[in-house]
């Protein structure tokens, strides 16, 4: 499976298939959710929240939560999918600290909702 997820996050601006499975869709929008913080859209990265929770969180409360620069690199790692409306993401991070470049694992909750799968924002 894990060769599955490598292989669409990888294809990167190929898009997702539509009969791509559930497990490649979550990869390919948790990086791309990813790709975006990186390159500082707060905007873009906001509009991969749960409807449910960006009626919790502003975009300004979510955008407040990231240090522009901090962030250098993710990848995802695993998915794995619980039936067909949870996905738990495995991520590594790579950020700056202390003048080195550090790597850490990182572990995201997505869901199905309205048909498509949305990032599971939690404060």
């Amino acid at each position: 499976m894990a060769a599955g997820v490598a292989a669409i996050v990888v294809a990167g601006c190929a898009g997702v298939q539509p009969s791509a499975s559930d497990e490649q869709i979550v990869a390919e929008r948790a990086k791309q959710r990813w790709d975006a913080v990186i390159a500082g859209d707060m905007k873009k990265a906001y509009g991969y929240i749960s409807p449910a929770g960006r009626s919790i969180v502003s975009y300004e409360g979510y955008a407040g939560t990231f240090r522009r620069g901090f962030h250098q690199g993710a990848r995802v790692t695993e998915v794995r999918c619980q039936g067909r409306e949870v996905c738990d993401v495995t991520l590594e991070i790579e950020y700056m600290f202390s003048g080195q470049r550090v790597k850490t694992p990182l572990f995201e909750k997505w869901v199905r909702q309205d048909s498509d799968w949305w990032y599971l924002y939690q404060q």
